[in-house]
């Protein structure tokens, strides 16, 4: 995968997406690698759910479901994880 570095504010809750301001904390970011890689890369999420994430279309193609109707189904499940955490 190609990389696309930046610098970044950093926070509490990470990397935002603003450029990083000349006081304060920051971080270099890889702009090309999504945020599920980022997960893998680092052990958050299994081979499986990865494969998941990324294999969406096949698995659409598999189960005869519409195109991007996987993403459907993700964005429902994330949904749900943001309500479990009260996230606004």
């Amino acid at each position: 995968m190609k990389k696309v570095l930046a610098e970044r504010e950093l926070t509490s809750e990470g990397p935002t997406l603003r450029p990083a301001r000349k006081r304060g904390r920051s971080a270099t970011v890889n702009l090309a690698e999504s945020p599920l890689t980022w997960l893998h890369a680092r052990g958050h999420v299994s081979d499986r759910q990865f494969d998941a994430g990324e294999g969406l279309p096949d698995a659409e193609r598999s189960l005869g479901w519409p195109v991007r109707s996987g993403k459907l189904v993700l964005r429902i499940a994330l949904d749900r994880v943001a309500d479990y955490y009260r996230l606004p």
